[in-house]
C-alpha cells in the first residue's frame, strides 16, 4: 500500500509528516538548508534520535501509457510503444501492487499478440511486453498506468521506499 503526503513547505515552519517505514512509525522534518541552496528530510525515532538525513531529490515526472495486463502475469502488453519508459521502472496502475518495478522489455516474434483470459481474448500489437517484478491482481483493457524512475530515498536504509515529486509536491512512501 502506498501512502500520499502533500508536501506543503512554509517560511515559518519546518514540514513535519510521520511515515511508516518498515513497520514503525518515524518522525519525518524537511528543511531547507540555505547553503546547498536545496530540501533535506531528516528520519527520526519517535524518540527524537536521528536516524538518517538526505537530500530531497525528485524523481522524475510519470509518463501515462494505456496498457493491457492479466491477472495472475507478471506481463503488461503497452498498446504503443513508448521509448521513454525503460527497464528499473516503477509502475503504477490497477492490480500492481505498491512497488512493482519493470525487469524486463521484450520484443516476442510475431505480431499482434493474442492472450486468452477467462473472459475471452485480448489483442495488442505494440510489439513490446514488460516483464513486472510482480503479479498482477486483475485484467484491465487499455487503461492508463504510470511509469517513472523513481529515486528512493531511503534505498540502502530502509527496505520501505520513498519518492518524491516535485511536480506534483508529493512524498509517495512504498
Amino acid at each position: 500500500m502506498s501512502t500520499v503526503i502533500p508536501f506543503n513547505p512554509s517560511d515559518s515552519a519546518n514540514f513535519q509528516f510521520q511515515p511508516l517505514l518498515d513497520g514503525n512509525t518515524y518522525t519525518g522534518i524537511v528543511t531547507w538548508n540555505a547553503y546547498a541552496g536545496r530540501y533535506y528530510v531528516g528520519i527520526y525515532t519517535l524518540q527524537g534520535v536521528l536516524v538518517l538525513n538526505i537530500p530531497l531529490i525528485s524523481s522524475p515526472t510519470p509518463i501515462t501509457q494505456n496498457c493491457y495486463n492479466y491477472v495472475n502475469s507478471p506481463l503488461l502488453a503497452p498498446s504503443v510503444v513508448n521509448q521513454n519508459i525503460v527497464k528499473g521502472s516503477l509502475v503504477v496502475g490497477p492490480g500492481i501492487p505498491a512497488g512493482t518495478t519493470i525487469i524486463e522489455l521484450t520484443t516476442p516474434p510475431s505480431l499482434p499478440i493474442s492472450r486468452s483470459t477467462p473472459t475471452g481474448s485480448i489483442t495488442q500489437a505494440s510489439g513490446r511486453l514488460m516483464r513486472l517484478s510482480n503479479y498482477s491482481t486483475s485484467s484491465n483493457t487499455n487503461v492508463g498506468f504510470l511509469f517513472t524512475y523513481g529515486i528512493n530515498l531511503l534505498a540502502g536504509y530502509f527496505t520501505s521506499q520513498m519518492y518524491y515529486f516535485e511536480n506534483s509536491s508529493n512524498i509517495i512512501i512504498v
